[in-house]
């Protein structure tokens, strides 16, 4: 087999794969987000879409490649700040009963 035709089917596969788990991770985070809650306190909420999240660890991806490392931390910020930017806490009436037992 050609090696420009091994080089192409494992980059074919390299893109499949990573946009099928990008896409499971997002369906499963919005799933378990938008279905956690706390009655009466509070509630969960993920609006993450797989276009966004694909595009932000593909460019991490490729940013710490292309600097063989050095933009680890700058690619776990953005992240970081996209999975919080997406996620919001609700909280409700309830919230007021809640205490602090570990306090003397």
């Amino acid at each position: 087999m050609p090696l420009m035709i091994q080089v192409t089917f494992f980059a074919t596969t390299l893109i499949a794969y990573l946009v099928g788990f990008v896409s499971f991770q997002t369906m499963v985070r919005n799933h378990l987000f938008n279905n956690t809650q706390v009655p009466g306190v509070a509630t969960l909420r993920s609006d993450l879409r797989i276009r966004d999240y694909l595009r932000v660890l593909s460019s991490n991806i490729g940013a710490i490649v292309a600097t063989l490392g050095f933009f680890t931390p700058w690619a776990a910020v953005r992240h970081a700040n996209l999975l919080a930017s997406t996620t919001t806490l609700t909280l409700h009436a309830g919230i007021a009963a809640v205490q602090d037992d570990t306090q003397s």
